[in-house]
């Protein structure tokens, strides 16, 4: 009796043995598989991030600076400051002017709506129909532009009103500068030009000649706007009377300026340049000046400002982005 009972245990020792074994192999797969969601779930999370953030640069209290506002400022820059300027300067001015442009809407700066309304109006006039095509470029809506220009203004009037105006500058200082730099207040001889460019590319040079020899033979003072209209091949003319101004170093070809400046008021001549043959009029011309004092005495102020706060302005930025959360992505 002893031993069926001793063989009973062992079979059961047996039995829940092999039913623990089972219970730590389920408890096992369990394990792995929870380990393995989880794994999964973070997996999915970061590629998620990584999905929302490849588009953003930077962030200044969650507010986001793309990518796309980088490329744009930094494609709008002159070449010479693209020689010296890389994409990470361009980046941290975009930190730095988001950082005073939120302590400036925190500290209620209004700046004046009609001002906007003006600036948007001026370009579009001046562009005409290049306006939407000059947009299209920079990949950039007309709400955008009125956006970023708004934000210009709120920033500069902060910095105007908590900044540059505690920077004086004396009158003696203003008058130093503007005897030590008069040459920088000359402004060389300009002409005034209408033209039409008859730049054809189905055309060969010979017959683009012969047909701006025709429309020479019409052009006139009074009918000059609608051959321009009609005849022109310069895009950035067509809006403005096919009207140029510009001094003897200016970026233009040799043959324009040449005829531009030798020929006398109210004669039109034709130019052939790389471009094609240019219908001349040579409207105006005006003799070398130099600014006075008055014209330029409040733009010196400010830019003597800038140069003294320089050192400062670090300063008084660093101060104010102590109380900012600043992120950034970018590695250029």
């Amino acid at each position: 009796m002893e031993q069926t009972n001793t063989k009973s245990r062992i079979k059961d020792n047996k039995i829940q043995k092999r039913k623990s074994t089972r219970d730590e192999i389920k408890i096992s797969k369990k394990l792995v598989i929870g380990i393995i969601v989880i794994i999964a779930i973070i997996l999915a999370g970061f590629f998620i991030y990584k999905t929302i953030t490849k588009n953003i640069v930077a962030a200044v209290n969650g507010e986001s600076i793309t990518l796309k506002e980088l490329e744009r400022t930094y494609n709008a820059l002159p070449l010479q400051y693209k020689l010296s300027v890389t994409k990470k300067d361009v980046l941290q001015q975009l930190i730095q002017t988001e950082v005073v442009y939120q302590e400036a809407t925190k500290q209620e700066v209004v700046i004046d709506r009609e001002e906007v309304d003006g600036y948007i109006e001026k370009l579009k006039t001046s562009l005409g129909a290049e306006f939407a095509n000059s947009l299209k470029e920079q990949k950039l809506t007309e709400q955008e532009l009125r956006e970023n220009y708004e934000k210009q203004l709120v920033v500069k009037k902060f910095l105007d009103e908590n900044f540059l105006n505690g920077i004086t500058i004396t009158d003696e200082e203003v008058r130093d500068y503007y005897t030590a730099n008069s040459k920088s207040f000359r402004i060389d001889e300009q002409v005034v030009v209408r033209h039409i460019l008859i730049g054809d590319a189905t055309l060969a040079k010979e017959e683009q000649k012969a047909k701006a020899e025709e429309v020479l033979k019409q052009a006139n003072q009074e009918n000059f706007c609608e051959l321009v209209e009609k005849y022109s091949t310069d895009p950035g003319g067509k809006d403005n009377c096919g009207e140029y101004k510009f001094t003897k170093d200016a970026q233009y070809v040799e043959e324009f300026k040449t005829l531009a400046f030798t020929q006398n008021v109210g004669d039109i001549g034709i130019a052939e340049t790389q471009f094609g043959s240019h219908i001349i009029w040579t409207k105006e011309k005006i003799p070398t000046k130099k600014l006075s004092f008055d014209e330029v005495k409040d733009k010196i102020i400010e830019y003597l400002k800038i140069q003294k706060g320089k050192d400062d302005y670090k300063k008084f930025y660093e101060t104010l982005a102590e109380n900012y959360e600043i992120k950034g992505y970018y590695e250029g």
